[in-house]
């Protein structure tokens, strides 16, 4: 593991807020979480003194996880060598703030958690729609809860495409829609923009 892959990210904009990503070792500046401490913060959102980790997308990511998936991703957590890397304090701007506060800005995934759910013990690996639905909650992070899309986000971002049927993939085959997360490249020969995380999901 080399140190760049574990040290911190940074998340910025001159209006909004500048937002570093955590340490995940146990080295200087990282952070020394026991099982429940982990479960606490993937699971729910919540860091140690039950606040709102700031901008983690657990709602979409973590939460939902089988027991034994988080199990597993907590072990490979745990396992990581130690990386002396201190971050930054958080810095949200005053634009940010009135962005939270409108819910415009996703800065406290905490708040958007059902804390009282129940998951399963352990989900199979099948082509079948309910596992298609388990592992689609990362794309409703982007895409909405519906999957129907959104406006871009930002200036110079593409806008978030529909992945229903009414959308352009709709006419996409099974085949074709693995090509494109593996390959990055679209039935109709369109390069998929870095907004589009394929690499880390193909």
């Amino acid at each position: 593991m080399e140190e760049s892959d574990w040290s911190s990210d940074v998340c910025s904009s001159d209006l909004i807020g500048v937002l570093y990503s955590a340490n995940l070792t146990n080295g200087k500046g990282g952070i020394n979480y026991a099982d429940s401490d982990w479960v606490r913060a993937l699971r729910h959102g919540l860091n140690k003194e039950n606040k709102s980790v700031w901008f983690m997308p657990s709602q979409h990511t973590t939460a939902q996880l089988s027991n034994k998936e988080l199990g597993a991703l907590i072990c490979f957590l745990k396992k990581q060598p130690p990386v002396d890397n201190v971050v930054p304090k958080h810095e949200l701007k005053p634009l940010g703030t009135v962005l939270t506060f409108l819910d415009k800005f996703p800065l406290f995934p905490a708040e958007t958690i059902n804390h009282n759910a129940t998951y399963a013990d352990d989900v199979k690996a099948e082509v079948t729609p309910a596992y298609g639905k388990y592992l689609a909650i990362s794309c409703a992070g982007c895409h909405g809860d519906q999957y129907k899309g959104r406006p871009a986000n930002g200036p110079g971002e593409p806008p978030i495409p529909d992945l229903t049927s009414s959308g352009n993939l709709g006419k996409w085959n099974s085949d074709q829609f693995v090509s494109t997360l593996r390959t990055g490249k679209t039935p109709e020969g369109r390069l998929l923009t870095d907004y589009m995380p394929w690499k880390v999901i193909g």
